[in-house]
């Protein structure tokens, strides 16, 4: 009996589990990368996904109504119907206790027209940090050992300040976070 309710807590668990292709096509590439570099692959923590995703939901909120796009780490600013968690710290707190001394945050955000080849979004996404020498620093540091990432995308329609618009022009917004801990 006992084996059946854990086979059940797991599959239920796992139901919950709201890793998306996107996510997981991130992760493998900043894996990827830290093989190429020596390193050892990050192992996808479930609860430190929760962080990841917490934020992107919260930028996704914080730039829903702007062509202007605010990134940033802390939570600060209210968003409607959203329990914001000030500092990425609070978010490790909340869904996955730092039992270690070393976590960090990579954050970034796209514009891009509807059309746009969502696929794509991994390679800016990732060239991005790479680039970055923070987030590179980030990507591969020998202190990680799990971690995950969370993209949120979202479709919407914006007006432009020209008078040849009198429809607006759906956009593609996407904002991604990688959380990661030792």
């Amino acid at each position: 009996m006992k084996t059946i309710f854990i086979i059940i807590s797991l599959l239920f668990a796992s139901q919950f589990s709201a890793q998306t292709k996107l996510d997981s096509m991130l992760f493998n590439k900043v894996n990827e990368y830290r093989l190429s570099n020596g390193l050892d692959k990050i192992v996808w923590d479930d609860n430190i996904y929760k962080a990841s995703n917490h934020h992107s939901t919260y930028l996704k909120l914080l730039n829903y109504d702007s062509l202007k796009t605010t990134i940033t780490h802390s939570e600060d600013v209210d968003v409607k119907d959203f329990e914001e968690l000030i500092e990425f710290y609070d978010r490790f707190d909340k869904y996955a206790p730092r039992k270690n001394v070393y976590t960090a945050e990579n954050v970034t955000g796209t514009l891009k027209k509807k059309n746009f080849p969502i696929e794509n979004l991994v390679d800016i996404i990732f060239d991005k940090w790479k680039t970055s020498s923070k987030h590179n620093a980030i990507m591969l540091s020998s202190n990680i050992k799990s971690g995950a990432c969370s993209i949120v995308v979202f479709t919407k329609g914006f007006y432009t300040s020209s008078k040849d618009y009198t429809k607006p022009i759906e956009m593609q917004r996407s904002f991604a976070t990688l959380n990661v801990s030792n």
